[in-house]
């Protein structure tokens, strides 16, 4: 098991991560501990960065990865002859992977942080007519292909099934592995800091359910959105709004570290990886019951509200900026101390090829 052969295709955080990157090197480091022999490989998916030529015949490494272009993807496949392939993010590219399935005894993990026609169809309207059909046949192949669909919420599962026939024996729900980042000292805080992360031009993260809920706080308070450096929103008097352009993971965690609650009002969101860590740095949380991370959370600091219910968001505001700081220094995710095991067991499982 340990040199069996295992590609892991993926998206990796670059300058400027995003969630399932960031979840896809945790996962990777969990899985390289216990399989060795695993290789992962990238695609030169920025079409902004990168040239035709190098995204069709491109090559290059990096610390945790390898990136091709499409023909040397093609010939990796075939050279390299896996036994096990895990399409870690979702790309177009790895459609390649279900020619190869058909030809090659192997087996096909899909991690699915998000349903892509799910998002296309209700979020994100201005995709292109040629890639929503392309993005929905691409998914649609690894949806019925993949021998397991390992889903990182319920919520997301849930969604799923909306647009696709799952087979029950494929399914499997195993949450996003979170850090642990407990500060070994408090800092100090006002109680009147508040943070929203992500673009907020996009409906579904939530920013414009906020923004009414401030409109009666009567105590001054500051709101930081981080993802964005336009100023194009009105509240009160006492609401003091700060546009901070989107940063690195690790800045981020700091810069929120001495903040005093985040929110997260989303329409969608399927895990929140942002939910447990800013739990793990002491804010208070507050999500709406569409955020797939509670699922598995169990703490003092998680208000959990409706979208959309703006005095129910306003009236709890009111209350947690008048708390004193938190003082609360546990978070706990359910079966946790599983998550390791059951991706270890997931790939085990996939490799007694029959």
């Amino acid at each position: 098991m340990l040199n069996s052969k295992i590609l892991v295709l993926c998206t990796l955080p670059k300058q400027l991560p995003t969630g399932p990157g960031i979840v896809a090197l945790n996962i990777l480091n969990i899985l390289r501990a216990n399989f060795p022999s695993i290789q992962c490989l990238e695609y030169f998916s920025n079409g902004n960065v990168y040239s035709r030529r190098i995204k069709l015949f491109g090559s290059a490494k990096n610390k945790h990865s390898i990136q091709l272009g499409i023909f040397p993807f093609i010939w990796k496949l075939l050279i390299y002859r896996p036994k096990l392939i895990h399409i870690l993010t979702f790309e177009r590219v790895w459609i390649f992977v279900i020619f190869y399935k058909l030809f090659f005894k192997c087996k096909l993990i899909f991690t699915v942080h998000g349903c892509v026609i799910h998002e296309h169809t209700n979020y994100r309207f201005n995709i292109p007519t040629f890639l929503f059909i392309k993005d929905k046949f691409c998914e649609w192949l690894y949806f019925s292909f993949a021998d397991k669909l390992h889903f990182v919420s319920q919520n997301v599962y849930n969604i799923s099934t909306t647009y696709y026939k799952i087979n029950n024996s494929k399914i499997i729900i195993i949450p996003n592995p979170i850090e642990n980042r407990i500060p070994n000292k408090l800092k100090p805080r006002n109680g009147n800091n508040i943070v929203f992360a992500g673009n907020p031009f996009r409906v579904e993260k939530g920013l414009s359910y906020l923004l009414a809920s401030l409109q009666n706080i009567k105590t001054p308070v500051n709101v930081f959105i981080i993802g964005s450096t336009e100023s194009k929103f009105n509240v009160n008097k006492n609401v003091s709004l700060f546009y901070i352009p989107t940063m690195k993971h690790e800045q981020f965690l700091k810069f929120i570290s001495d903040k005093d609650i985040f929110v997260s009002p989303s329409l969608a969101d399927t895990f929140g990886l942002i939910i447990p860590e800013a739990l793990n740095l002491n804010l208070h949380i507050i999500a709406t019951s569409n955020c797939g991370a509670i699922e598995f959370i169990k703490n003092p600091n998680l208000h959990i509200i409706e979208f959309g219910d703006v005095l129910n968001l306003t009236e709890l505001l009111i209350k947690l900026i008048k708390q004193k700081p938190v003082m609360f220094r546990s978070t706990f995710v359910k079966y946790n101390n599983n998550i390791f095991d059951k991706l270890i067991e997931l790939y085990n499982s996939q490799l007694i090829i029959k």
